[in-house]
């Protein structure tokens, strides 16, 4: 394999970067339009594991021809066919909502980290008007198409801290959400958008699995969701790193430390 971690090796919707002489793997899925390249920040820190870099299905140039893939039903098919019980689960945003909704099916895995999120929105009325608005969101993406979205996207405010993100993987990252299919885009907020998924708090908070839960302090948002939701959940820890939404790649020095530090005391590594 090259050493080029942003280029990756593509199969399919996933990227695949494996050593047989290594013991621990961590499969991870990236937030709303995102490939498994996006994790090359924290994949060059974190050197002593294998990782799965999975890419959700028709994003990055993946093909994209059905979008029930998009229907949790699917998508967890698709998530727990590559989770070992042995492994770590590592997601981003909309990558962790699907990693919730895999443990709320029951998914087996060592231990979870997991950035921005939390397992839905509990109040029926907000989930309704989440519905609404990812509705809009999606006509809006397939008449604009996914190049003018994904440069919109980027001024988001919950988007626009990962300027933080060091070159050359920020620029990378943008050219990669350019190749996004806009129909892709659309599903993925219609079928699996966080109004139209039931909250999975009372489910997950009864799984004793060793969760990390990590927020930036600039994300007000989610690190006092997360917050609440650790504070319910027995197993989970809940970190405050300094960055926004995407703090994992915003402050990749701080994260991987972070990381590898609670997977040595939680799973005893050395």
């Amino acid at each position: 394999m090259g050493t080029d971690l942003d280029g990756g090796n593509k199969r399919g919707d996933n990227t695949s970067m494996r050593s047989s002489s290594k013991p621990l793997r961590i499969v991870a899925v990236p937030g709303f339009g995102g490939a498994g390249a996006d994790y090359a920040p924290l994949v060059e820190r974190i050197t002593d594991v294998d990782w799965e870099l999975l890419t959700w299905p028709g994003c990055d140039g993946t093909p994209y021809v059905d979008h029930r893939l998009y229907q949790p039903d699917r998508l967890c098919t698709w998530l727990m066919s590559e989770v070992q019980p042995t492994d770590v689960v590592v997601g981003y945003s909309m990558g962790a909502r699907l990693v919730y909704e895999c443990l709320s099916r029951g998914m087996e895995t060592r231990a979870v980290i997991l950035v921005g999120a939390v397992p839905g929105i509990r109040s029926m009325e907000a989930r309704e008007s989440r519905k609404d608005a990812d509705y809009a969101l999606a006509i809006s993406i397939q008449n604009m198409g996914a190049v003018e979205f994904a440069k919109q996207w980027s001024q988001h405010p919950l988007i626009r801290t990962q300027h933080r993100i060091e070159s050359p993987h920020l620029e990378r990252q943008r050219a990669r959400r350019l190749r996004n299919n806009a129909k892709a885009l659309s599903d993925a907020l219609n079928f699996f958008g966080q109004g139209v998924v039931e909250s999975k708090w009372a489910s997950v908070r009864r799984r004793m699995v060793p969760a990390l839960l990590i927020t930036g302090h600039d994300d007000l948002k989610y690190t006092q969701l997360v917050g609440d939701f650790a504070s319910e959940w027995p197993s989970a820890e809940h970190l405050i790193l300094q960055g926004g939404h995407a703090v994992h790649l915003e402050a990749a020095d701080e994260a991987a430390s972070a990381i590898q530090a609670y997977l040595r005391r939680v799973l005893l590594l050395p």
